[in-house]
């Protein structure tokens, strides 16, 4: 399932069988694993005080989204995906519900990336945790 085409069109049909916007969550959810993560946020933030999080493949997973919401650290989420329907849905549904962080200085972000070009905007340790829910085996 690494083929763009293939993500665009499962989105696509996602989101047209229903007016109500729901999250696919790819083997697991954000409570399966908040126990494992939120003790990362714990180490030394950038020089902007925000450590840095990538969500990669993201989809329309609420795992990035919840991460911003229910870290008491100052973050930046980048939820990133290589369909940008999927990016497009996301900040639909943020926008629409509202979603506010637990720290106020957290930053959340979704952007349009192909997993395979991540040397072209990310630079050696410039991020704090990476989080994937099946990408890296594609």
């Amino acid at each position: 399932m690494d083929n763009k085409a293939t993500w665009d069109r499962f989105y696509t049909e996602s989101s047209s069988s229903t007016t109500t916007f729901r999250h696919f969550e790819w083997f697991f959810g954000f409570d399966a694993v908040r126990d494992f993560i939120m003790p990362l946020l714990q180490t030394k933030p950038h020089p902007d005080g925000l450590l840095q999080v990538l969500d990669m493949g993201c989809g329309t997973s609420a795992l990035g989204p919840c991460i911003y919401r229910h870290s008491p650290f100052p973050v930046r989420v980048t939820c990133a995906d290589i369909s940008p329907i999927a990016v497009r849905l996301m900040q639909e549904h943020v926008q629409t519900k509202a979603i506010q962080p637990h720290n106020l200085s957290s930053r959340l972000e979704f952007v349009e990336l192909d997993c395979t070009q991540l040397h072209k905007h990310y630079g050696c340790s410039s991020v704090d945790l990476m989080v994937d829910k099946g990408q890296m085996p594609c």
